[in-house]
């Protein structure tokens, strides 16, 4: 069945438009669907990864492959899931090299609000620096199947498909990795302070989405 999907882009076109378009030779043609999802895929990957610089060779990689072999998306499904595994993929294969989260920390002191008040800035601080550890800490297979489902807030179902483990496997891991990360954070060897809260082991974490909000290097000049 394919993707009906109507959403325009780019000067009233259809992803399936712009699609054709480049499969007809227009090169130039890609770069709307670029825009279109690099911000979001960023914040996935990024969250995998925990290094910007990483996270941007993965992004630039994977919309690199996708132009490369356009031809095969049977479009069964919309270009941004096409995507998304073929980013997923390649983030997979990063992981399984050396470990390189020494820039976590950098990037939650990036995505602190200056604007705010020194004593709410300091609590938020505190408390994404807690959640950043804990997310650094969790096993690759918790970390995926949390950040698939905070970031990306895909259901369990595609979860399971996208990771080829059973649903129930996704729900019990997503369990495992929310109480990780709360015992985590409250162990961590330093006194949790009174007014960085705790979530509830089912609830979601806000250190997490945070880190959301840095946007990708641009890909313009890339060659995508």
């Amino acid at each position: 069945m394919r993707n009906t999907d109507n959403a325009t882009y780019w000067n009233g076109l259809s992803e399936e438009e712009i699609i054709d378009r480049v499969l007809a030779g227009n090169a130039k043609a890609f770069g709307p669907l670029v825009q279109a999802y690099q911000d979001r895929l960023f914040s996935t990957i990024v969250h995998l990864v925990g290094c910007p610089h990483e996270a941007h060779d993965i992004l630039q990689d994977a919309f690199v492959k996708a132009l490369t072999n356009l031809s095969k998306f049977n479009r069964r499904s919309t270009f941004y899931t096409w995507i998304f595994r073929i980013a997923m993929n390649l983030t997979f294969t990063r992981q399984r090299r050396p470990k390189r989260f020494a820039t976590l920390e950098k990037i939650a002191d990036e995505s602190i609000d200056t604007g705010q008040r020194p004593e709410s800035r300091l609590a938020r601080e505190e408390t994404v620096a807690l959640v950043r550890s804990a997310l650094r800490e969790l096993p690759d297979a918790y970390r995926r199947v949390l950040v698939l489902r905070e970031i990306e807030e895909l259901d369990y179902e595609t979860i399971a498909e996208m990771l080829q483990i059973r649903v129930g496997t996704v729900r019990s891991r997503l369990h495992r990795a929310r109480v990780k990360m709360r015992d985590q954070i409250i162990a961590h060897d330093r006194e949790v302070p009174e007014h960085a809260a705790i979530p509830a082991p089912h609830a979601r974490f806000p250190g997490i989405t945070r880190l959301g909000t840095i946007g990708p290097p641009s890909l313009r000049d890339s060659p995508v």
